[in-house]
Parts: structure tokens; sequence; C-alpha cells
């Protein structure tokens, strides 16, 4: 998220938060100003949760605004776990509020206490606080949602509760009115254990923040099927899921077939992290690249995963079975100014540890070749040796299987002519048929031209 999206969104989740702070101070003066006239401990108890709401929509507030700063030198994690701890704070104000209401509900119920008046405008007031309550809990609902705000999450909560306890206090003024004057102080213990139940699911939530415990386990499970559904990402290790009030924190250990390129693995790894990014804007994710053995790699995979141990590069790995035994044979390259000793040990340590490694393998053998990392300097020799290129073309067209052999271009350097020439084969035969195709060219040029060291044989199928 871009610094001025970041600022836009806290914008708006201050400007919700602020407008539930000026709605507790409307329903909190208009209850307590019926309550007081009545004497009904129903709306007294409504106007004491709503100075309580407001309360909470202060700390709301104040939580937002904080919490949206981003990460600092002092807190490199962010600031997400002031809306936890204001929620928190909430649910010891709530809590003495309840217990102050249930003793005065208990007072009225068994020893007699203050006697009811029935007024309209008591219900009216009852009334008008429903319509509030009923906008305040969807607007902030909705931005909850979109922002993943535990902050104005837990206020939706206290404004969707006061709907409730409102119905039950105008039924309870509407009992008095009939007769059952204490129905007022059972509406205020229904009113007062309504609001624990809200309490202890708050507690639970902000606790569960501050204590740093895991994320909902169907969450985890839907982060773990948006990472597994990236391609090459055979299992997930170590996932672990916190929330921080907006903020999830997503770790994970990623296993990737170590045969697969280092380059193409973060690719993977990037893929996973714009998948969960998606899906939670606000989260923070942290992966581990871990390499695995893959049941689909082959003996030259081993073979080359092997040699990259060692720093040394292989190629052109052949591999025969006689019997249950396996024999491997490949180009071993190295630096060319190395010693014929010290490539040999390079050599020894490279084929024992294949054998100790592949335990099918029986026999390893190396065929050394000097790695020239520099670029050399050559000549192009094409149009000078114009006999050459012939014999080199129908030399190449004796294989049978040769349709055309065109673009022979001659390059001599300092040490040897190499030659690269094109080919074209049927477009109905196998890659496997086109390499051994290409080998018998390569042979019978070279045997026939002995002046070229090297012959690189390209292949194209007819049009």
């Amino acid at each position: 998220m871009n610094p001025i999206e970041r600022e836009a969104q806290g914008n708006h989740k201050k400007a919700v938060a602020l407008s539930s702070v000026f709605a507790a101070v409307l329903l909190a003066s208009v209850k307590a100003a019926a309550g007081l006239a009545t004497g009904s401990l129903g709306i007294i108890a409504e106007a004491a949760h709503s100075l309580l709401d407001l309360g909470a929509a202060l700390l709301t507030y104040f939580a937002v605004k904080v919490g949206d700063k981003p990460p600092d030198e002092s807190h490199p994690f962010g600031h997400e776990k002031v809306e936890s701890l204001s929620g928190f704070i909430e649910v010891g104000i709530l809590v003495i509020t309840c217990g102050w209401i249930l003793w005065e509900a208990f007072q009225r119920l068994f020893w007699n206490g203050d006697i009811v008046a029935f007024h309209w405008a008591a219900v009216g007031v009852m009334v008008l606080s429903v319509g509030v309550d009923i906008g305040r809990s969807r607007v902030l609902m909705k931005a909850a949602k979109k922002y993943h705000s535990q902050a104005l999450e837990a206020d939706a909560l206290h404004f969707s509760s006061d709907i409730w306890s409102s119905l039950v206090v105008i039924v309870g003024l509407f009992c008095v009115k009939y007769g059952y004057p204490k129905a007022d102080a059972i509406a205020a213990v229904f009113v007062a254990v309504w609001v624990l139940i809200i309490s202890i699911r708050l507690a639970k939530k902000t606790v569960d923040v501050l204590l740093d415990s895991a994320a909902d386990k169907k969450e985890i499970q839907k982060i773990r099927e948006l990472a597994l559904g990236a391609q090459d990402i055979s299992d997930i290790e170590g996932l672990r899921v916190r929330k921080a009030g907006p903020k999830m924190f997503i770790n994970m250990n990623l296993l990737i077939p170590r045969i697969i390129p280092l380059e193409q693995a973060h690719r993977r790894v990037t893929e996973v992290e714009d998948l969960l990014q998606k899906e939670y804007p606000t989260s923070d994710i942290l992966i581990h690249l871990e390499p695995m053995e893959d049941q689909a790699e082959k003996i030259q995979d081993k073979v080359r995963l092997i040699a990259n141990e060692l720093k040394v590069s292989v190629h052109d790995i052949n591999t025969l079975r006689i019997g249950t035994k396996i024999q491997v044979y490949f180009d071993l390259e190295m630096d060319k100014n190395l010693s014929f000793m010290e490539a040999h040990e390079v050599a020894s340590r490279l084929e024992n540890q294949i054998r100790d490694s592949i335990p099918d393998v029986v026999k390893v053998t190396a065929h050394l070749e000097p790695l020239n990392a520099d670029i050399e300097e050559a000549e192009d020799i094409t149009r000078k040796e114009g006999d050459l290129v012939k014999r080199i073309i129908l030399s190449a067209e004796e294989i049978k299987e040769v349709l055309d052999c065109h673009h022979v271009h001659l390059q001599k350097n300092s040490q040897a002519v190499v030659a690269t020439i094109h080919c074209y084969l049927s477009k109905e035969l196998s890659l496997e048929q086109v390499h051994d195709i290409s080998i018998r060219i390569k042979y019978n040029v070279l045997r026939k031209n002995t002046e070229l060291s090297k012959l690189i044989v390209h292949c194209e199928p007819t049009r």
C-alpha cells in the first residue's frame, strides 16, 4: 500500500470513529436525562452503557489514530496492538459498569427500591437510541470489514448490542405501565448480562492479540491453500499466523524442489507473497525458502546438484544400467589453470560423493575438460576456406536423414578451428532421434575433415 492510499484509509477510519464519539455523546445525554426523570433503572443502565460507549468510542478513535502510524525505530512491527489494548481497557470498564447495574437491579427486585414512572418521552428516547444504534453499527461494521480493523469492529459490536438492550428496556417500560414495576429491574439485569457476554467475547479477542495467539484455524487453512496453489510449491512448514489490529503477520517455510533454479524459486516465493497480499492487503509476510529432495529427481539432477556443491560444472551426463547396478559418465569442466593433480583430486571427490549419495551407482567416470571462462579472440575464416565449407556440407549430407545442410561458419582462434552448421531434418522425428542423428553428423564431418577441432550442429525441422 502506497503512502497516499494509507493516509486516505487512515483519515476515513478516523472520521468513522469520530462520528461514533458524537453519537455516543448524544445517546448518553438523552438517556441520562430520561432515566433521572423517570427513575427507570433500565434507562439509567442504558445511559451508563452509552457513557461506556462514549469512552469506548474515544478509545477507538485514539487507537485508530495511533495504530495507523507506520513502523518506526521504536516499534518496528507497527502500532496496531494499540487497538487491542484499547479494547482490553473497554472490557474492564464494561465489567465494572455491569456489576453496578446488577447490584442496583437486585436491590429493587428483592429489597424494593425507587418507584419507576412511565413516560412516553422515555419510550421516545429509547426509540431514538435504537435508530442511532442501527445506523452507527452498520457504518462501523462496513468500515471494520473494509480495513480489517479490530477497534472499529469492537465499536460496531457495542452499538449493535445497544439495539437489543434498548428494545428490552422499552418492553420493561411498557410492563411497568401495565402493573409490573419489577419488569424494569429485570430488563436492567438482561442488559447487564448481555453487555457482560459481549465483554467476554471482546476480552478473548483482545487478549489473544496481546498474547500473540494463533489466528483462527479456518484463516490459517485458507492461507495454506492459497500458498499451495502457487506453481512448484511442494509443501509448507512452520506456518504461523497472528493478528495485531488490522494487520496480519504471516510466517512460513516454503518447500520447493531443489532442482529448480534459484531465480525461478525466488519468483515462486514472490507469487505466493502477491497471492497473500491480495487477500490480506495489510499483512506483513515473511517467507523462508527451503529446498527439498523431490521424487521426480533423476540421477542426472542429483549429479548436477552434487557438482554444484563442489563448485564445478558437469554436462553430457549419461547413465547405464547393468543388472541392478548403474554406471554414470559425464564431462567435468574445471578451471583451465588447475594442475592435472589438482583437477584429478576434485574429480575423485566428486565421483566418491556421487557413489555415496546415490546407492545404486557403482561406477562413476568423469572426463576432464578445461573451462575457459574468458572471451577469446577469433577470426571468421568462412570465406577464406570455401573448399572446406563444401567438404563439410558434403560430409553432413552423407547422413541420409539430413535433407539439407546450410549456414556453415568457420571460426579460428589461437588453438583450433570451430565449425557451426545448420541441418534440416524431418519434423516428424522425436528429440531423441534428432540427437542421435546430430551425433552421427558430428562424427562423420570431423572424421573426414581433420583440420576441424570442434563441430556444433544445429538441427531445424522442415517447414
